[in-house]
């Protein structure tokens, strides 16, 4: 094989790449939503690899995040750095409790309301509305998660002992992305996901590099 042939082939594989994977030179930017009543989303992908994040809500409540982002095809799938665990679940037997007690606390160990499903032995979903510092659960449970009042939700926990009847829960305030999957349209939309996970009905939208807020 002669040495023109062999760039000749170099050349077009560098062609092949460039045209599956034109996407990766212009997601870099900012992407944002205004809604009603001051919520509003943005994202700022940056070209090292990073992401800053914000979302503020009613209330004036802000949640702020940053980390590291990839991108495969139409996905941009996005990691809190440094990442932590949504939920932390110490279990134990306690003779004195005739009920099941979920007690759950924030990681600075602050009391917060919270809503609480729990999936029972015969595999029905409970839920436990307005609740603070405590859950008592007359039923054996297999499994339960959280939703705090902004709205963020656990994963599934899944019960490791069966004798265990009483549950130390820490639960993450702060968002956290992990491969978390959203959708890139056309390289100007970005449809992002909630608090909860599911995809959102609205799109950012990718913001020219000469206009300000």
């Amino acid at each position: 094989m002669n040495k023109s042939f062999c760039n000749y082939i170099l050349f077009c594989f560098f062609l092949l790449s460039f045209n599956l994977y034109p996407q990766d030179k212009q997601i870099e930017g900012v992407f944002k939503f205004k809604g009603k009543s001051n919520y509003q989303e943005s994202i700022t992908i940056h070209k090292n690899g990073q992401f800053s994040h914000q979302l503020t809500m009613n209330m004036g409540i802000s949640l702020n995040n940053v980390g590291n982002w990839q991108q495969r095809d139409s996905i941009l799938i996005l990691d809190s750095y440094p990442q932590k665990d949504k939920i932390i679940v110490f279990e134990a037997h306690k003779k004195k409790n005739k009920e099941i007690v979920i007690n759950v606390k924030d990681k600075g160990l602050n009391l917060i309301s919270y809503h609480l499903y729990a999936i029972t032995e015969k595999r029905d979903t409970l839920l436990f509305m307005d609740q603070f510092e405590r859950t008592k659960i007359k039923e054996k449970i297999i499994s339960f998660w959280i939703i705090d009042t902004k709205g963020l939700k656990s994963p599934k926990y899944e019960i490791k002992s069966k004798y265990c009847n009483s549950f130390d829960v820490l639960f993450e305030v702060i968002r956290v992305f992990e491969n978390e999957h959203w959708i890139i349209i056309d390289n100007n939309m970005i449809q992002s996901r909630g608090l909860e996970g599911k995809l959102n009905k609205y799109y950012l939208q990718r913001k020219p590099s000469n206009v300000s807020d």
